[in-house]
């Protein structure tokens, strides 16, 4: 994995992490922002997903682990493919 960082248009600093660093991250409340490997998530045309579990609260503790790989299946199914690349690429913000 390569090592990113970007700054967002609020000013933020956007790190590249691991998806298991992501997970763990989300899973604790934290922000995390998913794109396809090969778009910048600087990008002004909105290529990519913030993510955290404060805006889902319905899930459960024991739910919040499977709620995160469907989350993870279906922004790949939608967001990757030949040109975007064939992966999700992580990122904290911090």
């Amino acid at each position: 994995m390569r090592k990113y960082t970007f700054k967002n248009r609020n000013g933020e600093t956007m790190e590249r992490i691991t998806k298991t660093a992501a997970k763990k991250e989300w899973l604790s409340g934290a922000r995390v922002y998913i794109c396809a490997c090969n778009m910048s998530p600087a990008s002004p045309w909105g290529v990519g997903a913030e993510i955290c579990r404060k805006y889902v609260p319905t899930v459960s503790e024991n739910d919040a682990p499977g709620y995160w790989d469907s989350l993870i299946n279906e922004a790949r199914f939608y967001n990757c493919g030949r040109e975007a690349g064939y992966y999700l690429a992580f990122y904290k913000i911090s």
